[in-house]
């Protein structure tokens, strides 16, 4: 195929193609170099309250030294995790002070089971984790309700 460089067409899909690289390019430049930092502070402190935390390799040891946090262990195709997904966002919107809710999504972060010390074979799977009292696999009913309740029970046991 010959490129016509009259081609209007042709010269703004070169154009997009050209900026596409140099932002790709300066992406990796700047992760190379170490300018690019996830906002590891508010990771550890499980950002906001509302917010479900990604937990990956690079902050998992870190939340789960923290202090509470429930964690929920998923696969993107995963029809429950599917459909669980608003289940678990509300949870973060509405947990007792102190816990984080995190998730861990295991086609791309499997490691992360380790440095909890478990090894996960279905989805979803739940566990608190308390630092004094270990994990607890939460095995009910996923609503909000159930979650907090499991949580409370955790926290006061």
């Amino acid at each position: 195929m010959v490129f016509n460089t009259k081609d209007p067409c042709a010269r703004i899909l070169v154009l997009i193609v050209v900026v596409l690289v140099l932002l790709l390019l300066q992406y990796n430049k700047s992760k190379l170099e170490g300018g690019y930092r996830p906002n590891v502070s508010r990771m550890i402190s499980g950002g906001s309250k509302g917010e479900v935390v990604k937990l990956t390799s690079d902050n998992a040891e870190q939340i789960k030294n923290s202090g509470p946090v429930i964690v929920k262990f998923f696969a993107p195709w995963c029809g429950h995790c599917i459909r669980m997904a608003d289940t678990w966002k509300e949870l973060a919107k509405n947990s007792p002070s102190g816990v984080t809710v995190a998730e861990v999504d295991m086609t791309t972060d499997a490691d992360v089971a380790k440095i909890f010390g478990l090894d996960v074979k279905g989805f979803p799977t739940i566990i608190m984790f308390h630092p004094e009292k270990g994990a607890i696999k939460h095995e009910d009913e996923r609503t909000v309700s159930n979650f907090k309740s499991f949580i409370n029970k955790c926290l006061n046991s």
